[in-house]
């Protein structure tokens, strides 16, 4: 019988992928008295070698801790230790975030929804508009007025309490194209032209005034001159249009209403 065991680990926390390195303490056992050696790692793996391979540990949607566990010699009882939570692996915040709304110069970005947050961190949201203005004030919803327009690489770094880090960049298109023309009269060709960048598809949509769709795109750009989905000039009267970055994201970028008037 050898004495009762330990081991230690070269490192006790990460963040989403975790490898962990685990040594049997020669201060509490001589290795030439192991004859046999059971690991247990807490997600799902052992190993039954004095000198283990190094373990992988992987978080998808919340923090985790792991209990570790030796067993000498065939014996669990005498020769054997366990370490409940040893080691911690913390998910790292999502900082993918999104347009929220855009009016002329004035831009409110929000994160995306973190189902798995963990309410117990502290997290730093640092933003940079990379107009010569950044903000690193924690909040993830914002409202940043810029002073012109024009091109803008938008990037949020995040950073919890224990060390953890993500960053997310995107590009933002500001343009004079966000005033809307509030009347189209067909009988002269009028028409809405309507373009937020070469390569982002806008979703557009026109809904009578008690809820009902009569247009729809979805393309780089907007032309519309007042018809329906069938093709036929909308009847006079007030709709109410949305503008959506794309038809997956539904990111409002502007709403209002427009007077048609047909002949």
């Amino acid at each position: 019988m050898v004495a009762q065991p330990d081991f230690i680990a070269d490192t006790l926390s990460g963040c989403d992928q975790l490898t962990v390195t685990f040594t049997i303490d020669t201060a509490t056992v001589d290795l030439d008295t192991i004859t046999a050696a059971l690991w247990r790692f807490g997600n799902g793996s052992g190993n039954n070698n004095i000198y283990p391979q190094p373990v992988q540990y992987n978080v998808s949607d919340s923090t985790q801790q792991f209990d570790i566990a030796l067993f000498l010699n065939n014996d669990t009882l005498n020769n054997s230790i366990i370490k409940n939570d040893y080691i911690t692996v913390h998910k790292t915040y999502n900082a993918r975030f999104y347009i929220q709304e855009l009016n002329e110069l004035n831009a409110s970005f929000s994160t995306v929804p973190q189902k798995w947050t963990d309410p117990s961190a502290n997290y730093q949201f640092n933003w940079n508009f990379s107009d010569g203005t950044s903000l690193s004030n924690g909040v993830n919803k914002i409202v940043h007025t810029f002073s012109d327009t024009g091109s803008y690489n938008i990037s949020l770094r995040v950073t919890d309490d224990y060390g953890c880090t993500a960053q997310f960049d995107t590009t933002v298109v500001l343009n004079d194209s966000y005033d809307f023309p509030n009347i189209l009269i067909t009988s002269r060709n009028d028409y809405i032209l309507y373009e937020y960048n070469n390569t982002i598809p806008i979703h557009f949509q026109v809904f009578t005034r008690s809820g009902i769709k009569v247009y729809e795109s979805n393309a780089p750009a907007i032309y519309w001159d007042g018809r329906n989905l069938s093709g036929q000039y909308l009847n006079t009267g007030i709709y109410y249009y949305l503008i959506q970055s794309d038809m997956q994201s539904e990111t409002l970028q502007h709403k209002g209403f427009i007077y048609i008037v047909s002949d």
